[in-house]
């Protein structure tokens, strides 16, 4: 659904705010809300998003125009994030 965006299927960091942009392509097309918000949950947990919003740079719609930039803060929270992980996958690994 939203996958035919260049943004969403890169990874590209997602403006803030844009979950009406995603719920108006999910209920044209015959999705309900909650598969919009599910999609949002979804992509935005996944590790080549956190690894896109650590590196920081510029946010943007679905279209790609530039909308607004990551924050220092919210850099180091996904870079928080992506260690916590790290060191979950290796506990896991290290107890089988």
């Amino acid at each position: 659904m939203v996958e035919a965006y260049k943004t969403w299927r890169e990874y590209h960091p997602l403006a803030v705010g844009i979950f009406p942009d995603v719920r108006r392509i999910a209920t044209g097309k015959g999705y309900s809300v909650r598969v919009a918000e599910k999609l949002i949950d979804m992509h935005t947990k996944r590790t080549k998003y956190v690894q896109a919003l650590a590196q920081g740079g510029q946010r943007f719609r679905l279209d790609g125009t530039p909308d607004g930039e990551v924050t220092a803060e919210q850099r180091e929270a996904a870079a928080q994030r992506l260690a916590r992980r790290v060191e979950r996958e290796a506990q896991s690994s290290n107890a089988g």
